[in-house]
């Protein structure tokens, strides 16, 4: 596909209708061709292929070096969107967030369903697909008696938007071409999923090779899915007024990428034809060819020079490069900024390992930090409800959206430190909260964990109680039993040494 073909993406240009979905149409509908083409750049640039679009690395390039194809061969391409995108889903979701619920033996439900539905690494494949092209599917579906659900390719979705202002998603239709042929000889059809609340119709449609256009209706199924909403669940990092599509990662740092690799093929050309730099001399260096009568150069002799010769020497030309390397640094800085990274999460030099603790980490990475948690909120409230739905049959019983806790973890490593002291002032001389809740919110553990956490803790602190009285009544058997208030065989009156109140009370003799 050519991207000129289809213009800019312009977001604000959504189906209302299914007038495309029929006999005569075309598809994809021309609205929707350039949201799937730059669907199609950003896969290429995540898994680092080369699109057409680096065809205009080369041009810049070649407005400094004429004849770069002669000079160079391959353009120096930076796999800095792949890098974005995964460090993002790291933080977000490499460390597994916690989905518990106030009943203990409903948390070990969800843990189980967690495992069934493989929903941690399915979390992950969302959180890329949110980065590297603005919108992530879902779609739920029943299988052996329960249900599950999977991570959709958005450039199989086409909403149906209501035209009133509310930007409220009417229908969801999933739609891919399949090559049925059983020879050489290609089949082609289109099958088209359009989910309502509760069902959605399934139709399958026969469709040309050559222009993808749609002849006739082959077959039409309606299919429940027990579901109180509808099975298509859209997801995105932030929503604006104009539309339901998100943002992608790429777009804001395709220029600076571009400009980068144009520098850095410049320079690269610049040090190859230095790398072997020319002799220069006098003309008495040369020597006439037999063959061909022209001068030559032979090296491997000793050259002799007069007083008024100048003597051979290297021809060494000063590139500049000291300019190109500051454009290239502040290129980066931009890098940095615009994608929201930070030089800490990209792992730079001199910036990644300078941190003295974990809360000293965490303020230089303020800004990766602050696109997490954007994400993971927008993540919250549909993955509440999609583990109330996953609960509602197969399982002992039905989570309500309320009763199910969501709680995200930032993805840096954790300093230990300074969770067991943040732990202990909690729970100090001045106590601020409960020793459960110190232990679970600043250990990261779960609540039965923390609950056998303090029943040892409290053991140990009878053994040693136990331990230190055993220490003293051997020392001192006279002071068995020893503590506050009369001893065994005392009265409080005659505390003391009969000595010690007879001096303390002297009485003057006759």
């Amino acid at each position: 596909m050519d991207s000129r073909e289809f213009g800019i993406f312009d977001k604000a240009k959504m189906q209302h209708d299914l007038a495309w979905l029929a006999p005569g149409q075309c598809f994809p509908p021309l609205n929707e061709r350039a949201r799937f083409h730059n669907y199609d750049i950003n896969k290429s640039l995540f898994h680092t292929d080369i699109p057409e679009e680096y065809a205009e690395y080369i041009k810049r390039i070649s407005r400094v070096v004429g004849n770069f194809e002669d000079v160079i061969s391959f353009a120096v391409v930076f796999a800095y969107p792949k890098l974005m995108t995964l460090k993002m889903a790291d933080l977000v979701c490499g460390e597994y967030p916690n989905i518990t619920s106030k009943d203990d033996k409903d948390t070990d439900m969800l843990n189980d369903i967690r495992d069934d539905v493989n929903f941690d690494a399915k979390m992950y494949s969302t959180v890329i697909d949110m980065s590297r092209y603005g919108d992530a599917i879902w779609r739920i579906y029943k299988e052996n008696g329960k249900y599950t659900f999977t991570v959709w390719d958005p450039a199989q979705w086409i909403p149906i938007v209501s035209q009133d202002g509310t930007n409220t998603i009417l229908q969801n239709v999933l739609c891919w071409i399949e090559n049925r042929s059983t020879s050489l000889e290609p089949d082609y059809y289109l099958v088209a999923q359009i989910h309502d609340t509760g069902f959605y119709t399934e139709k399958t449609f026969k469709v040309s090779g050559d222009t993808w256009g749609i002849t006739s209706l082959v077959s039409e199924k309606r299919i429940n899915t027990g579901l109180e909403r509808n099975a298509v669940i859209h997801l995105r990092s932030y929503e604006v007024t104009d539309t339901i599509f998100g943002d992608e990662d790429y777009m804001s740092i395709d220029a600076i990428l571009s400009e980068l690799a144009a520098r850095v093929a410049q320079v690269s050309i610049i040090l190859d034809k230095h790398a072997d730099p020319i002799l220069t001399g006098p003309a008495s260096l040369l020597e006439k060819d037999s063959t061909t009568g022209k001068l030559v150069f032979k090296p491997g002799k000793y050259y002799a020079t007069q007083a008024e010769d100048n003597p051979p020497s290297y021809l060494v030309w000063d590139g500049q490069l000291e300019a190109a390397f500051k454009e290239m640094e502040f290129l980066v800085d931009q890098l940095y900024i615009l994608s929201e990274m930070g030089s800490a999460l990209a792992g730079a030099r001199d910036s990644t390992f300078q941190a003295v603790s974990g809360a000293a980490m965490r303020f230089k990475m303020v800004t990766p930090l602050d696109k997490a948690r954007r994400i993971s909120n927008a993540l919250t409230r549909q993955t509440r409800r999609l583990v109330s739905i996953l609960t509602s049959i197969g399982y002992e019983k039905k989570l309500e959206i309320k009763e199910i806790t969501i709680s995200w973890k930032d993805g840096i490593p954790d300093d230990p430190r300074e969770e067991i002291e943040n732990a202990k002032l909690a729970c100090g001389e001045n106590t601020l909260m409960p020793l459960k809740e110190a232990i679970m919110r600043f250990l990261k553990i779960s609540s039965a964990e923390a609950d056998e956490w303090i029943t040892r803790i409290d053991e140990r602190a009878q053994e040693l109680a136990e331990r230190e009285q055993a220490n003293l009544d051997a020392a001192n058997p006279e002071q068995k039993n020893a503590g506050p208030g009369p001893k065994k065989g005392q009265v409080a009156s005659a505390k003391g040494s009969k000595k010690g109140i007879t001096n303390a009370n002297p009485v003057k003799q006759d």
